[in-house]
C-alpha cells in the first residue's frame, strides 16, 4: 500500500517549490512508506528469498508426494473423461462455474495426473511464486526491498497453502489468488485494462476474484484523490483512468453474470442457503475460525501455538506502541492499509458463513491474502522490524506444523479445517493404495464389474468421489465401487473385493477371489443353520486367503463362533485371540463372544461385564440381548432357589 502522490506545496525530493522567500529546496517526505533506493542486482537478491520460502513450504508439505487425486479432483476428471466438454457447466461437480480453474485446468493436466502428480504440484508452486513476485512488486513501490520482501512472502508461509499446494482441485484458489494479486500490481501501476483482464480471469477462476474487480476502480479513485489539482494534465489523464476503469469493470462484471446464469441454465447450482439469517449473524463464528487459520494458529500442538500466541500478542503491543508514537500522517497511512485489507478480507470472506459449520481455511485463500498485503504493509509503514517480525512469525508457526500421516489411521484426525493438509494426505494415501492394489491384482474388469470394499476408515469414502475414482482409472463408466454391507448382502455379485488395513502407510489390499467367495457360502450356510457347511466353507476360506487382514480376521472370529456352538472353549478362544491380532475391533459382536465363552465357562461376573460392554456399544444387539436374558434367567434361579432353601432351613 504505497503512500499517495505528495498534495500542494509537499514534494517529491529533488524537486523546489515556492514560497515568500524565493525559491528553496523541498523538504524530503517524512513517510517510513519511502522505498530506498536499490540497484537490481540488490532488489533481485531479495526477491530470491522466495525460493528458500517455497523450500520451506514443500518442507512443512513431507509426508506425501504432492499432487495425487482425491476427491473432487475425480469428478472433474470423470466428467472429462466420459463427457463433452461444456464451458458452461460445472464440470462435474455440484456447485459453482468456474471454466479456467476446472475445465481450462484439468483438460491440461488431467492426463498426466495418476502417472506423473508432481507435475500438478509444480503447476501450482509455479502460481505461487507470480503471486509472490507480483506482491512483491507491489510492496516494492512504497518500501525497501527487504521490507517487501517480508510483506510479500505472506502466501509462501500459509498454513493453507499446505492443501492447495499438495490437491489438484486447490487451483481454483490459487490461480483466482494470483490473478487478483496481478490485477492489484497493474491497478497500482494504473494500468486499467491489463489489470481489468487479470480481474475478469480471477472471476472465471473462483468467484472471490470479483474483489480484484471492483479493487481496480477503488485504486483509480484513490489515484484521482491523491493527485493534485496543481497539476491539470496529470489530473486530467487520473480521470481518464477512473472512468476507463469503472466503465470496464462494470462491462466484465457484466459479462461474467451473462457468463453465470448461462451456466445455471447448463445445471451449475450454488449451495442452498444456511439457517441462521444473515450472512453478517456467522460473522463471529467466522472471524474466530479465519483469524487464527490467517495466523497459522490450526491445528498446532498446544507448546508452539502458546509460543506463537505470546509472540503475536508482543508484535502487537510494539505496533500500538509505534501507532502512538509516529506522527499523525504516519499514523492515517497505516491505519488506511490496515483497514484496507480487513475490508478486503471481510468482504471477501462473509459468503463463507453461509457455508458454516462446514469450515476450510484454504476457501478463504483471495480473501487472506488481501488481509496479509494490507497488515503487512501497515505493520511496515509504523516500522519495518513489525513486518519482518510478522513474517517470521508466520513461518515459525508453518515449520511447526502437523506434517501428513505416515499411516493411515481408523479415525480421521481432529482439525479445524474438514479437510486440512493432514486430512488431506489420509485420502490421498487410502485412495492411491487402492490404485496401485488395484492395477496390480485387476489390470482390467469386465464391462458392469461391481467392486466391493470393507473396513474403510473411516471418512475416507468421499475420497473416492462415489464411483468417479474406479471409472477413470479403468476408462469405464459403468463400472461401480461401493461397500459390501455386511451378512445381508452375501449373495450380491462381486468382481473384486478390497480391504483395509488398520494403521498402515498403504492400507489397501485386494482379497484373493477364492477366499471371499468361500466366505460368502459359510456365511450364508451360517445364516440357514447348516454349522457343518459353514465350518467347511470357513476353513476353505482360510486355506485360499493369502492375505493376512480384515478378512482372516473376521473367519477366524466366525470360526470362533462356530467353535464354542461345539463346546470347544480353547479353541474359540485361541481363534478369538487370532482375529484380534489381524484387526478385529473390540465391538459389541467381539464383547458378544467374549460373553457367550464367559457363560459357558460359568462365569457369572466376566459374562455380565462383557455383555455392559456389548450393550453400551449397541443397546439392540441380538446375541447381547440374549445372553443378558441368559444371566437374568440364572439370576432369577439362583433367587428362587435361596428363597427355597431358606424355607426349607
Amino acid at each position: 500500500t504505497p503512500a499517495p502522490p505528495p498534495h500542494g506545496r509537499t514534494a517529491r525530493h529533488g524537486t523546489r517549490v515556492s514560497d515568500s522567500r524565493g525559491t528553496r529546496p523541498a523538504p524530503r517526505a517524512a513517510s517510513p512508506a519511502t522505498p530506498r533506493p536499490a540497484t537490481p542486482r540488490v532488489d533481485a537478491a531479495w526477491l530470491a528469498i522466495g525460493g528458500l520460502a517455497i523450500a520451506a513450504l514443500l518442507w512443512a508439505c513431507r509426508g506425501y508426494p504432492l499432487g495425487v487425486p482425491v476427491a473432487d479432483d475425480y469428478a472433474f476428471l470423470a466428467r472429462l473423461a466420459f463427457h463433452p466438454l461444456d464451458a458452461f457447466d460445472s464440470m462435474g461437480a455440484t456447485y459453482y462455474w468456474r471454466p479456467l480453474s476446472r475445465q481450462l485446468y484439468f483438460s491440461a493436466l488431467g492426463n498426466v495426473l495418476l502417472d506423473a502428480p508432481w507435475k500438478a504440484a509444480l503447476a501450482h508452486i509455479a502460481v505461487l511464486i507470480v503471486t509472490y513476485a507480483a506482491l512483491w512488486r507491489i510492496a516494492r513501490r512504497g518500501f525497501s526491498a527487504p521490507v517487501a520482501t517480508a510483506i510479500a512472502l505472506f502466501p509462501l508461509v500459509s498454513e493453507p497453502a499446505r492443501a492447495l499446494l499438495a490437491w489438484p482441485s486447490g487451483a481454483q484458489h490459487l490461480l483466482a489468488g494470483m490473478f487478483a494479486v496481478v490485477a492489484l500490481h497493474e491497478a497500482f501501476a494504473a494500468r486499467a485494462i491489463t489489470g481489468l483482464i487479470a480481474a475478469g480471469l480471477g472471476m472465471l477462476c473462483h468467484e472471490s476474484g470479483v474483489l480484484a474487480l471492483a479493487a481496480v476502480p477503488a485504486l483509480a479513485a484513490w489515484g484521482l484523490y491523491s493527485t493534485p489539482r496543481a497539476v491539470p494534465s496529470e489530473h486530467l489523464r487520473m480521470r481518464r483512468h477512473l472512468m476507463t476503469s469503472a466503465l470496464g469493470a462494470l462491462a466484465i462484471g457484466v459479462l461474467w453474470a451473462w457468463g453465470y446464469v448461462t451456466a445455471r441454465a447448463h445445471g451449475v447450482d450454488l449451495p442452498p442457503r444456511a439457517a441462521g439469517g444473515l450472512p453478517f449473524a456467522q460473522l463471529p463464528d467466522l472471524l474466530s475460525r479465519a483469524i487464527p487459520a490467517g495466523l497459522n494458529f490450526e491445528d498446532l500442538a498446544p507448546f508452539p501455538r502458546t509460543a506463537l500466541a505470546i509472540g503475536h500478542v508482543l508484535l502487537a503491543a510494539l505496533a500500538l506502541m509505534r501507532l502512538i508514537a509516529v506522527p499523525g500522517r504516519v499514523r492515517i497511512h497505516a491505519l488506511l492499509a490496515l483497514a484496507a485489507g480487513l475490508a478486503w478480507f471481510v468482504l471477501g470472506a462473509l459468503p463463507l458463513a453461509q457455508l458454516l459449520p462446514d469450515w476450510n481455511a484454504w476457501r478463504a485463500w483471495l480473501p487472506t491474502l488481501g488481509l496479509g498485503l494490507g497488515l503487512g504493509s501497515a505493520l511496515a509503514i509504523l516500522h519495518p522490524g513489525l513486518a519482518i517480525g510478522f513474517a517470521a512469525l508466520r513461518l515459525l508457526a508453518l515449520l511447526v506444523a502437523p506434517p501428513g500421516p505416515a499411516t493411515v489411521a481408523i479415525t480421521a484426525p481432529a482439525t479445524a479445517s474438514h479437510m486440512s493438509y493432514t486430512r488431506l494426505v489420509r485420502l490421498q494415501r487410502t485412495v492411491e493404495s487402492t490404485r496401485v492394489t488395484m492395477a496390480t491384482a485387476h489390470p482390467t474388469l469386465p464391462h458392469d464389474a461391481a467392486v466391493k470394499f470393507w473396513n474403510l476408515p473411516q471418512l475416507a469414502e468421499v475420497g473416492f468421489q462415489g464411483n468417479a475414482a474406479l471409472q477413470v482409472w479403468y476408462r469405464d463408466s459403468t463400472l461401480t465401487w461401493s461397500r459390501f454391507g455386511g451378512a445381508a448382502n452375501l449373495g450380491q455379485r462381486v468382481d473384486a473385493m478390497v480391504e483395509y488395513r488398520d494403521d498402515t502407510a498403504a492400507p489397501a489390499q485386494v482379497l484373493d477371489q477364492a477366499a471371499f467367495e468361500a466366505y460368502f457360502r459359510a456365511g450364508l450356510a451360517m445364516v440357514a443353520g447348516r454349522m457343518d457347511q459353514a465350518q467347511r466353507e470357513f476353513e476353505q476360506a482360510e486355506r485360499s486367503s493369502r492375505i493376512r487382514g480384515p478378512l482372516y480376521a473376521s473367519i477366524a472370529f466366525n470360526r470362533a463362533w462356530l467353535a464354542i456352538d461345539r463346546r470347544d472353549l480353547v479353541r474359540a478362544d485361541s481363534l478369538l485371540r487370532v482375529s484380534v491380532e489381524f484387526g478385529q475391533k473390540e465391538d459389541a459382536d467381539y464383547w458378544a463372544l467374549r460373553a457367550r465363552i464367559a457363560v459357558e465357562r460359568d462365569d457369572r461376573a466376566g459374562a455380565t461385564v462383557a455383555v455392559s460392554r456389548c450393550l453400551a456399544i449397541e443397546p439392540n444387539h441380538p446375541p447381547g440381548l440374549e445372553i443378558a436374558r441368559v444371566l437374568l434367567k440364572l439370576e432369577e434361579i439362583e433367587a428362587r432357589e435361596r428363597a427355597a432353601h431358606q424355607q426349607t432351613r
